[in-house]
């Protein structure tokens, strides 16, 4: 069946994938240690950085909901302060 496909870049990509993925899960049967070396490295990890990510995405939108440089905002010129109007 392999013979009759024609060597292009996309099928020896294809069989080197499946090459590559049957390897990965008979290394999983065999030694069940490396599937939960390599949950920790790559799904904790990505969750980790995803947690920094959002954490940073919140600070970032708190920043920008409370600008205090604004110059349409009160607070900056501390016109709040003003009692003269009293």
């Amino acid at each position: 069946m392999i013979a009759c496909l024609k060597p292009s870049p996309d099928t020896l990509s294809i069989i080197i994938m499946v090459i590559i993925i049957g390897v990965f899960f008979f290394t999983i049967a065999m030694f069940p240690t490396i599937l939960k070396a390599i949950y920790v490295v790559f799904v904790e990890t990505l969750f980790a950085y995803y947690l920094v990510k959002l954490i940073r995405k919140m600070f970032e939108m708190d920043k920008e909901e409370y600008d205090y440089d604004d110059e349409d905002s009160h607070i900056s010129d501390a016109s709040f302060l003003d009692h003269s109007d009293l």
